[in-house]
């Protein structure tokens, strides 16, 4: 397993051994578990690959617990990851990158 050090409130993105790509705020590491605020998993859309509950029916402030036991790797989100995850867990709506139209 690909070892990373994971600090309190960093986005983390897990792969399960269920094949979940799991995206969350990490909230406590300890020797048996990772303990996760507002997960979200990786899916399919019409666009693209997007974000979605991890679990639907779950209250969305609610702490999850990941079982090491479960995790095949852990590690920090990339940026494009921490970006998309701060949108859709944020209730502050970020501006877009202003861009030049041609």
């Amino acid at each position: 397993m690909l070892k990373q050090k994971l600090n309190k409130d960093d986005i983390v993105v897990f792969r399960t051994v269920g094949s979940d790509e799991v995206v969350g705020k990490l909230i406590e590491e300890t020797d048996t578990s990772y303990k996760v605020s507002k997960p979200l998993a990786l899916a399919m859309t019409q666009n693209g690959v997007g974000m979605t509950a991890y679990m639907i029916m779950a209250d969305p402030e609610a702490t999850f617990e990941f079982l090491k036991s479960t995790i095949i790797t852990a590690v920090l989100a990339n940026k494009q990851a921490k970006d998309a995850y701060t949108q859709s867990t944020s209730k502050l709506v970020t501006p877009s990158t202003p861009s030049i139209v041609t």
